[in-house]
């Protein structure tokens, strides 16, 4: 059951394909948490979203598991991911040209904290 995976400091989401359901319907699917259950949903469902115990900067692994009605299937592979964290600052800062209508500056991209970067701010004073 392939697990894909979206996170930020208070939430880890995952979603997943559904699998073959043996010859016996699927009732639902358990989520787990490092190995501990914290979640279960309809068997329509194919996304969860973990909010409990979790800390910014730790990695978590989540798994699957699919039951019906001879029993709870294994645990998917985990997911290894990290509840993300607020960003390092960028550095490096310098200017590379100037003229009396703008400044250009550069800097070194700092860690993303375990997401993407969106945007940068620039504060002038």
């Amino acid at each position: 059951m392939p697990l894909k995976n979206a996170a930020a400091s208070n939430f880890i989401k995952v979603d997943w394909t559904p699998p073959s359901d043996g010859g016996s319907p699927i009732k639902g699917y358990s989520v787990y948490n490092n190995g501990v259950k914290v979640g279960v949903v309809a068997w329509n469902v194919y996304t969860f979203t973990v909010t409990t115990n979790l800390q910014a900067g730790n990695i978590y692994s989540i798994s699957v598991s699919a039951y019906n009605d001879v029993g709870e299937s294994v645990l998917s592979v985990g997911n290894r991911i990290m509840a993300a964290k607020v960003p390092s600052a960028p550095y490096s800062i310098r200017m590379i040209d100037q003229s009396s209508t703008f400044i250009e500056i550069a800097w070194e991209r700092p860690d993303n904290g375990g997401t993407p970067l969106t945007t940068y701010t620039i504060y002038s004073d």
